[in-house]
């Protein structure tokens, strides 16, 4: 994989979190969801997830917190007697800022941190020999979403996430969209429920 060089200061990144984060908006509480989707990065490479969504209006209103796990089934190439494939694994977990919540069609800003696994596995046909390298990365995200709510407990969402890796991992785009099921947390009604 290319290598991306990044200068990346914490205060931008701690401001990133503190915008996405705190940013006004009109939500109301919303419940506990569980889902998964299809990922698409700007290399061209598909992936599933599943997802996870917990409200965090408690700490910060109009918030939620959001942890995702991505396998992307990389490429694979061949010249001569040697194939090369690679993989990556992305685990995710964003702050999520609410707006228009109480809408069928909310939006929202996120901002967060995400530790990716790549792996590069080298197979000689020729010496019968296989070497596997892997990297380990922790990086930040900054995106937004939008999600539109079928009922109270089905929604569908899709979302743009940039992922800016500290290491040799390149920068990446990731689009997303899925499904989220929400269960009814504490009396909360599920989506589009009355304040």
């Amino acid at each position: 994989m290319p290598s991306v060089k990044h200068s990346v200061t914490p205060g931008l990144i701690a401001f990133a979190i503190v915008v996405a984060c705190t940013a006004p908006s009109t939500a109301h509480a919303t419940p506990v969801a569980a889902g998964g989707g299809l990922y698409l990065d700007t290399e061209f490479n598909l992936g599933l997830g599943a997802n996870f969504v917990v409200p965090t209006e408690v700490v910060l209103p109009q918030s939620r917190l959001s942890a995702d796990l991505q396998y992307f089934f990389g490429e694979s190439d061949e010249f001569g007697d040697i194939e090369t494939s690679t993989q990556l694994i992305s685990g995710n977990v964003d702050a999520q800022n609410l707006f228009f919540a109480e809408q069928a069609i909310q939006a929202y800003g996120l901002a967060g941190l995400n530790l990716a696994l790549a792996s590069v596995e080298v197979s000689n046909d020729f010496t019968d020999e296989d070497e596997t390298e892997r990297d380990l990365e922790l990086g930040i995200n900054l995106g937004a979403g939008a999600e539109y709510a079928f009922s109270t407990q089905l929604s569908a969402f899709g979302e743009a996430k940039l992922t800016v890796s500290f290491g040799d991992i390149d920068t990446r785009l990731v689009f997303g969209a899925g499904i989220r099921f929400y269960f009814d947390a504490g009396g909360s009604g599920g989506l589009l429920s009355e304040g």
